[in-house]
């Protein structure tokens, strides 16, 4: 049976992502100095990168004339960085990593060492999602050289939490850990609640695949501590089906079904598809192990359902995946080919728009 691992890196803000796209808007129709209004062009381009990077791009890119047109040269690189960002949103890398190096030139001629180490590790995750593994690793190293030698906490954790999941997606745990507990030891000096909750979710992610099921335990309810008390469903969430996967491993069905259940109707609440799709997903697997094929047939198929509007590709072709197992154990060889012929051609179409 196939698992999805619910590795999060959650923000938390007490105003809707529309809400700031909204404002940023509204501020720009008003009287700005040159350097207020290139500033907010950067950041409306920045905040539609996660709603609608056509837009995002394009807004960055008027950012950068209207920078070049009045020479102010930092907007200019922040300008830069918006437009790398929206490349690799809409999937562009070469564009991305080519924009972030000029943007880094420019850093360097104002010697802002901490633009440098954030460029750098942003140049990481474009080359974390091709994925090229030795480049990726590079330029995290870079960010994290740069952010020790100037005591760069906070962008310190960033570059190691994102080597951690690169290391951990080559199934180098030992290493990831040992980046996620800098991470977190950074985290708590700096008091970052959301970043301390985010991390120790992520530790036992990983202690639960080194089978460490106490540890994993540990970190977990550390985590779900710190969502409760901001009261965030969506973190709280993905801690409660951590949590189930836990006692999934450790063979305690009714303890994984109790916190799977919690952590779906939470993602229910707040609407989050992925997480509800994952949720039935989970589910399915808990009540096989448990010899229930009925409903853990039910739960797969509701986990397809959920995956198709919008579409999620992973989460779709991991339910399918486990009806293909399930449908050959009890001889349903004509469900099986189906649903197999299904997960093939989204795995297909994935791997024909990476080439």
């Amino acid at each position: 049976m196939r698992i999805l691992l619910a590795f999060i890196f959650l923000s938390y803000s007490l105003f809707s992502q529309q809400s700031q796209i909204d404002s940023l808007r509204k501020s720009l129709s008003s009287n700005l100095s040159d350097t207020s209004r290139g500033n907010t062009l950067c950041l409306l381009a920045w905040e539609l990168g996660n709603e609608n990077a056509k837009e995002g791009l394009e807004t960055g890119k008027k950012a950068l004339a209207f920078s070049r047109e009045k020479k102010l040269k930092k907007i200019e690189a922040h300008a830069l960085n918006t437009i790398a960002y929206n490349y690799n949103m809409l999937g562009q890398l070469k564009e991305a990593v080519q924009v972030y190096l000029s943007s880094i030139e420019i850093w360097h001629s104002l010697k802002d060492t901490l633009r440098i180490a954030k460029a750098y590790s942003n140049i990481g995750n474009v080359y974390s999602e091709v994925p090229q593994f030795d480049s990726a690793q590079k330029y995290y190293l870079q960010s994290i050289d740069l952010c020790k030698k100037h005591k760069y906490r906070k962008p310190l954790s960033s570059a190691c939490l994102n080597l951690a999941s690169l290391y951990i997606s080559k199934n180098w745990f030992s290493e990831g850990v040992r980046l996620l507990l800098e991470a977190l030891k950074i985290k708590e000096e700096i008091s970052d609640k959301v970043g301390i909750a985010n991390v120790c979710h992520n530790i036992s992610v990983v202690y639960k695949e080194q089978k460490k099921y106490q540890s994993a335990l540990q970190y977990e309810l550390k985590s779900i501590h710190i969502w409760e008390e901001l009261n965030s469903l969506n973190g709280l969430s993905y801690s409660n089906m951590g949590l189930g996967l836990i006692y999934y491993r450790l063979n305690r069905y009714d303890s994984a079904l109790f916190y799977t259940y919690a952590a779906l109707e939470n993602f229910e609440k707040v609407d989050n598809k992925i997480g509800i799709a994952t949720g039935y997903d989970h589910l399915g697997l808990i009540y096989d192990a448990s010899n229930l094929a009925d409903k853990a047939i039910v739960n797969f198929e509701k986990a397809k359902e959920s995956s198709m509007n919008p579409f999620i590709t992973e989460s779709y072709v991991s339910a399918g995946v486990n009806l293909v197992t399930l449908y050959s154990k009890s001889k349903k060889l004509e469900l099986a080919k189906m649903n197999l012929d299904t997960v093939l051609k989204y795995v297909h179409s994935d791997i024909q728009k990476t080439l």
